[in-house]
């Protein structure tokens, strides 16, 4: 029987969602709004590596495998809704436009979006696996 991750390994993976959570709103407050949105991805990430290693699933090595990793074994074992999915995947996408396209204008708006989304998806990771 393949073991998964260690209970302290989901615990520190949730440590850093609130950790990253709070950094996003600390830079949203000070309008550095590019930033803001990658430590708001970054909350999110975390959790969701948490929550398939809470199912004995070992985490993923690409950059890329935590969302595909997440939608097979969360969204599609029904213990999150597809809205949940997709924030994730709009945050992963709004990471990379405002880190690697430097001419794109980063709203606001956009970071507030991407925020409030890690404040839910953060919480909802958090209350599922009772942290």
């Amino acid at each position: 029987m393949t073991m998964g991750p260690s209970r302290r390994f989901i615990e520190k993976q949730l440590q850093l969602s609130l950790e990253y959570l709070d950094d996003s709103q600390a830079l949203l407050e000070q309008q550095r709004l590019r930033s803001s949105i990658d430590r708001a991805y970054y909350a999110m990430h975390y959790s969701a590596v948490a929550l398939p290693c809470h199912q004995a699933v070992r985490p993923p090595k690409s950059h890329s495998g935590p969302a595909n990793l997440f939608g097979r074994e969360v969204v599609n074992k029904g213990l999150m809704a597809g809205e949940f999915g997709r924030m994730l995947t709009n945050a992963m996408h709004s990471r990379s436009i405002s880190t690697y396209s430097t001419d794109t204008e980063v709203t606001l708006v956009d970071a507030q979006t991407v925020f409030a989304d890690a404040e839910r998806f953060v919480a909802e990771a958090r209350s599922i696996l009772g942290a």
